[in-house]
């Protein structure tokens, strides 16, 4: 099967909520390629099921990478939906528990300080920040938002 067909194919599948027949093809595609076709599925076509696909994975499958995916999905082909910031932020922290030494998954964290829902505090966000930076003197993200 030529790439092309590869990812219609999967394509397709997903937005048939077909999830098992698509999960088959994850190896088939690379991690750009799978992320083109969830952000095709969810911002183009505007539906759920590229959501529902990376928590299907997630079910079977928890990695970082899936709840990074799912957090950067919701925010940027649905932030319209209620509760999407708090799903994504969910998806966020989830990410750090699973890999607590990661400096860009906090870093990540700090997005939900600066969005109008606001759901980290600034007292939260400084603490995150100071936190980041004891670990990476060098983050730019933590420098530039506690300079705000």
């Amino acid at each position: 099967m030529d790439k092309i067909t590869v990812e219609s194919k999967m394509k397709n599948l997903i937005l048939s909520g077909e999830f098992l027949e698509a999960k088959y093809f994850l190896d088939k595609v690379n991690k750009d390629i799978f992320e083109k076709i969830i952000f095709e599925i969810g911002c183009d076509e505007e539906s759920l099921c590229a959501y529902s696909f990376i928590c299907f994975l997630i079910k079977n499958n928890e990695t970082v990478e899936f709840h990074c995916l799912a957090s950067e999905l919701l925010n940027i082909a649905f932030p319209h939906w209620i509760g999407s910031c708090q799903t994504s932020l969910y998806h966020i922290k989830r990410a750090i528990e699973l890999k607590p030494n990661d400096i860009t998954l906090k870093e990540a964290l700090l997005f939900f300080n600066v969005i109008p829902e606001k759901l980290i505090s600034d007292e939260e966000a400084k603490r995150i920040a100071n936190n980041i930076l004891k670990e990476n003197p060098n983050s730019k993200v933590a420098k530039i938002h506690l300079k705000k």
